[in-house]
């Protein structure tokens, strides 16, 4: 079927969008070091103990996650802008909105001199480098995520940078480590199971990370996404066949055995 030719591509398209726009989500670097509070404070459900209602797996394993901490927010940074360095902040991003990244990351820089633990300074810069500057990138996104550990948008980020250069342990390791910070991320979630779908045949452990995506996003009130729903549909079909094609070898292969017996 075309569609499901054209899936690949538009997977590996969708992976891309969603690590530029999570990871400008995360970039004023407030007091928390974060600006995810409202998104975080929609997405958060309580784990209510007391419901005789029965609950499916999939619901029961979304509000575990839900559940636990966003250690991001927990943390708060080690530094802070004053007045004056915020409202340069928010001229840089004045300036990349207005396409001229090179004056945006002159400001930027200067600011990371003087607040070298603010993450989401790093993070903008990693955004603001232009083609061929990719050991640039690299190094922007890995003073990220030494500045703050908990900083899941740049863990996000920075494994999308090692799967397009085709790193994709170290991919997976980045994903995991966002996951870690804050474990109901559902961008994070989605991300790593086109890893695992498309880049390193784990086709199980992708349609857990689609299935996954579905249910954290309803729980904001959301619609279900129909790209995704497709997807899931695609990789069930996938597995069904896997499993048929096993069972056949496995059938011919003891019968095969009965009769040399």
């Amino acid at each position: 079927m075309n569609c499901v030719k054209a899936m690949p591509n538009s997977k590996a398209l969708l992976l891309v969008w969603i690590s530029v726009a999570t990871s400008s989500c995360s970039l004023l670097p407030t007091e928390a070091d974060s600006v995810a509070t409202e998104q975080v404070g929609k997405n958060k459900v309580e784990l209510n103990q007391s419901t005789s209602a029965p609950v499916d797996p999939l619901t029961q394993q979304v509000l575990v996650l839900q559940a636990q901490p966003n250690r991001y927010l927990q943390n708060p940074a080690m530094q802070t802008l004053s007045d004056n360095d915020a409202t340069r902040y928010q001229q840089a991003i004045a300036l990349q909105k207005q396409g001229d990244n090179t004056k945006a990351k002159t400001i930027l820089l200067a600011l990371s001199q003087s607040y070298p633990q603010l993450s989401g300074l790093w993070l903008q810069l990693a955004q603001l480098v232009g083609p061929g500057e990719d050991s640039q990138q690299q190094r922007y996104l890995l003073n990220a995520v030494e500045a703050n550990p908990n900083n899941y948008f740049a863990h996000n980020r920075l494994a999308w940078y090692w799967r397009q250069h085709g790193e994709f342990s170290q991919a997976l390791k980045h994903y995991e480590l966002a996951l870690t910070a804050y474990p109901a991320f559902a961008e994070t979630h989605l991300n790593k199971a086109i890893l695992n779908d498309l880049y390193l045949g784990n086709k199980q452990a992708a349609l857990q990370g689609y299935l996954l995506y579905q249910a954290l996003v309803s729980q904001t009130g959301e619609p279900a996404d129909k790209q995704v729903a497709g997807w899931i549909i695609d990789l069930q079909r996938q597995l069904q066949a896997q499993q048929a094609e096993f069972n056949r070898v496995s059938g011919s292969i003891k019968e095969a055995n009965n009769e040399s017996n």
